[in-house]
């Protein structure tokens, strides 16, 4: 009995050996994101998604007056409630 456990054990230790010495993936860092035809100039998407136009379009106006960006568009979206408004800015 003691000999099962000892060489359960072992292939344990094996398996987590191999595991630590496989190398290791390296995994590409996303594209960045190209403007969308509907805007012209350099625009980039903030990373920001909102259910409804008009706080995608709140949020935009507030930092045009702040002067944080020059310019906003909310691109992308719907009525549909899987398809958010994406806001994007150009300085």
């Amino acid at each position: 009995m003691h000999k099962r456990k000892l060489g359960i054990a072992l292939a344990g230790v094996a398996a987590t050996a191999a595991l630590i010495s496989s190398p290791v993936q390296a995994v590409a860092a996303p594209a960045p994101v190209a403007a969308p035809a509907a805007v012209n100039g350099d625009y980039y998407f903030t990373g920001e998604y909102y259910t409804y136009l008009n706080d995608c379009k709140a949020v935009g106006a507030e930092r045009v007056r702040l002067g944080w960006i020059a310019a906003y568009a909310c691109l992308n979206g719907s009525p549909a409630p899987w398809d958010d408004y994406e806001l994007w800015v150009r300085n």
